[in-house]
C-alpha cells in the first residue's frame, strides 16, 4: 500500500473516529431523556426517524392513523419523532397537571407561526404571560354581554346573504360563515365597521392557503429547516401570503388608531373592547408596540373568526343528518322565540339550554383543534411516571373525547351527555375543545355566544340539507393546523316557509 493509500485511510479513521465520539457525546448528553423514556411502552421506533414511517401517508392519512395509534395504546405512553420524545396521555388527572406545568408551545408550532404571528397562541410564555394579563379584561363577562346586538345584526346580514343560495344547487358553506365570523371579530373585538375594511375574502383565501402549505410543511421533514424552506417556491409563496396577510391586518390596526385617538369620550366597554383596550395600554407601556398589537390582532382575529366557522358549518351538518336531534332544538327554539321573527337577546341566549349540549357534542365529537403540544421545561411527576425534560407532551383531545371509560358509547352523538347532573359526575379534564389550564383559549366565552346566536337565527330561518354525507359515520377529518371533513361542508338550503 503506497504512502497516499496510507493516508487516505488515516483520513477516513479520523473522520469516522470523530463521528463517533460526537455520535456518543450527543447520545451521552441525552442519557436521562432515554432513561426516563424506557419507562414509557409506546410504538417501535427506528434510529434517527422514530416512528415517523407511521404516516407515510401524508397530511390524509394523519387524522385517522393518530386515532387508531392513540386508541391501540395504553393511556400513556412515548412517541419518537425523529429524536424528539412526545409523552402522549389521554388521563383527564395527568392533563391537569401537565397543562398547568408545561406552559411553552412546542417547536412544531413554529412551522406555521406566520399563520398567526406570534400572539397569544404561540408565543413563548415570558411574553404570554404579560399579554395574557393584559388581554384578560376584554373578554370579561359585560363585555361579551354587550356584543350580542353585533351578533344578531351580522346573523341577520348573513340569513339574507344565503336567499341567493335557495336555488336547489348544493354550495360551500365554510367561506360564506368564514365571512360572517370575520365581520363579526372586527366589529365586536377591533370596534370598527367591517365596511370600512376591504378585501375580506381575500385575506380568508389567503388564510386558508396558508394552512395549506404549512401541512404540506409539517409532512415534509425536508422542509423543515427555515434555511431550506425560504428557498423553496412553497417558501416564498408563503413569505408573500404572509406579507399580504399582515397588511391586512395593518389596515384594521391604522384604522383604529386613526379613530382612537378622537374618541376621549368614549364609554368604558367600548374602551375594554379589544383593540380599544390594547391602544390604552400602549400609552404608557412601551413594550407593547404596535407590532406588538397588530401581531395579537392577527391571532385574535383567525382563532375566533376560523374556529367559529368550522363549529358553526359541522353543527349544521351533523343536525341536517340527525333530523331527531333538530327537531328538539327547534322545539326549544320555539319556546323561547314563540314563532316570532325577532333578534335574541342575552335572556334568550341563556335558554338555549338544549343548543348548547349540541354545540358541546359536536366539539366532543369532532374537535375543531385535535392535539395539544407542549414542551416540558422541568421534570413533571405523573403517578409512577417521570416527564422529563426536553420532551414534548402530546394531549389528545380527539381521544379523550372518544375514551369508553370516560364517554358510554362515545361514537353516537348525543347531546343529553352535556346535561348539568351528567357534566358533574365528569373530571374536568374529560372535555377540553378549548384546551386547559393557565394556557387556554382565552375566547371559548365569546366563542359560545356567537355560536350560539348564529345557529339560533340560522336554523329559525333554513333547513339544511347535507350534499356529501349520509349519516355521522361518513364524517371523515383531515387535519390542517385544525380539523375539517374531507369533503368539506356542501349544502342545500331552503327558506323554512318554502318547505314541502
Amino acid at each position: 500500500m503506497n504512502t497516499k493509500n496510507i493516508t487516505s485511510l488515516y483520513a477516513v479513521t479520523l473522520v469516522v473516529i470523530c463521528l463517533c465520539i460526537l455520535c456518543f457525546k450527543y447520545l451521552w448528553s441525552r442519557r436521562y431523556l432515554y432513561y426516563y423514556a424506557s419507562q414509557f411502552e409506546g410504538p417501535f421506533a427506528w434510529p434517527l426517524i422514530g416512528s415517523v414511517h407511521l404516516f407515510w401517508e401524508g397530511h390524509k392519512g394523519f387524522h385517522k392513523k393518530m386515532t387508531e395509534i392513540f386508541s391501540s395504546q395504553a393511556s400513556i405512553f412515548k412517541f419518537w419523532l425523529g429524536q424528539d420524545l412526545l409523552i402522549v396521555t389521554s388521563k383527564p388527572s395527568d392533563i391537569e397537571i401537565l397543562s398547568n406545568s408545561c406552559l411553552e408551545k412546542g417547536k412544531f408550532y413554529n412551522l406555521g407561526k406566520n399563520i398567526v404571528r406570534e400572539g397569544l397562541l404561540n408565543e413563548p410564555v415570558s411574553k404570554w404571560k404579560v399579554n395574557r394579563k393584559i388581554i384578560n379584561p376584554t373578554f370579561n363577562s359585560a363585555v361579551l354581554n354587550s356584543f350580542v346586538d353585533v351578533f344578531c345584526a351580522h346573523s341577520k346580514e348573513l340569513v339574507q346573504t344565503l336567499e341567493s343560495n335557495c336555488d336547489g344547487n348544493p354550495f360551500d358553506f365554510l367561506m360564506k360563515i368564514f365571512h360572517c365570523s370575520l365581520n363579526i371579530s372586527i366589529e365586536t373585538l377591533c370596534d370598527i365597521k367591517p365596511s370600512l375594511i376591504q378585501d375580506k375574502d381575500q385575506f380568508i383565501e389567503k388564510i386558508l392557503r396558508m394552512e395549506e402549505i404549512m401541512t404540506i410543511r409539517v409532512f415534509s421533514i425536508w422542509l423543515h429547516p427555515d434555511y431550506i424552506f425560504k428557498y423553496t417556491l412553497l417558501g416564498r409563496e408563503f413569505e408573500k401570503l404572509t406579507e399580504e396577510t399582515f397588511e391586512f391586518i395593518n389596515k384594521i390596526t391604522n384604522t383604529k388608531k386613526a379613530n382612537f385617538r378622537n374618541q376621549n369620550t368614549i364609554g368604558d366597554l367600548k374602551r375594554k373592547q379589544f383593540l380599544n383596550h390594547l391602544f390604552s395600554v400602549a400609552e404608557k407601556e412601551s413594550a407593547l408596540t404596535e407590532h406588538v398589537i397588530s401581531e395579537e390582532t392577527q391571532t385574535i382575529l383567525v382563532t375566533a373568526s376560523e374556529t367559529a366557522a368550522i363549529t358553526i358549518s359541522m353543527i349544521l351538518l351533523v343536525l341536517s343528518l340527525r333530523r331527531d336531534i333538530l327537531e328538539k332544538v327547534n322545539d326549544e327554539l320555539d319556546s323561547i322565540f314563540d314563532s316570532v321573527e325577532r333578534n335574541a337577546t342575552l335572556e334568550d341566549m341563556n335558554r338555549m339550554v338544549y343548543l348548547e349540549c349540541v354545540i358541546n357534542e359536536t366539539m366532543r365529537l369532532f374537535p375543531t383543534v385535535p392535539i395539544v403540544l407542549r414542551t416540558v421545561t422541568e421534570n413533571v411527576k405523573l403517578d409512577t411516571y417521570v416527564v422529563p425534560k426536553g420532551s414534548f407532551v402530546l394531549i389528545p383531545i380527539c381521544n379523550i373525547h372518544l375514551k369508553p371509560d370516560i364517554w358510554k358509547d362515545p361514537m353516537t352523538f348525543n347531546p343529553d351527555r352535556f346535561l348539568y347532573q351528567k357534566e358533574a359526575t365528569r373530571h374536568r379534564c374529560a372535555f377540553i375543545p378549548f384546551s386547559y389550564g393557565f394556557r387556554n383559549c382565552i375566547g371559548f366565552k365569546y366563542g359560545l355566544m356567537s355560536m350560539k346566536i348564529i345557529l339560533s337565527t340560522l336554523l329559525r330561518s333554513y333547513n339544511f340539507e347535507a350534499v356529501d354525507y349520509k349519516s355521522t359515520n361518513d364524517i371523515k377529518l383531515l387535519y390542517s393546523i385544525v380539523s375539517k371533513p374531507a369533503n368539506g361542508f356542501k349544502f342545500r338550503i331552503s327558506k323554512l316557509d318554502c318547505k314541502k
